[in-house]
């Protein structure tokens, strides 16, 4: 099990059992990134505030991880030419308004 101390990443780490709820939300906006064993103790935490606050974080680490899944997919054509040696990959997008000088062929 992973203590507290070192989910929180050392030494001056604060307690989460003296921080508020809010102290704890803007405690872990400021990581920018909340890693697993710091979550679990959050999920752990017998306050809803808090739980509420792992639970916003977990999902949000979700969205995260399937836009980097979804961008890997999209660069995989490019990918595959550049492992080839082709450097430039152009395309078109009609998408907007509509074509600025009749339909693309």
């Amino acid at each position: 099990m992973v203590t507290e101390e070192e989910a929180l990443g050392g030494i001056m780490s604060p307690d989460l059992a003296q921080m508020t709820v809010e102290q704890i939300r803007l405690y872990v906006a400021g990581k920018g990134k909340v890693e697993e064993p710091l979550l679990s103790l959050l999920k752990a935490d017998p306050r809803r505030g808090v739980k509420a606050v792992a639970r916003q974080w977990s999902r949000r680490s979700q969205r995260e991880a399937a836009e980097r899944r979804r961008l890997q997919q999209l660069l995989s054509f490019e990918r595959r030419l550049w492992a080839q040696g082709i450097s430039l990959v152009a395309g078109i997008d009609e998408a907007g308004r509509g074509p600025l000088a009749g339909p693309v062929v």
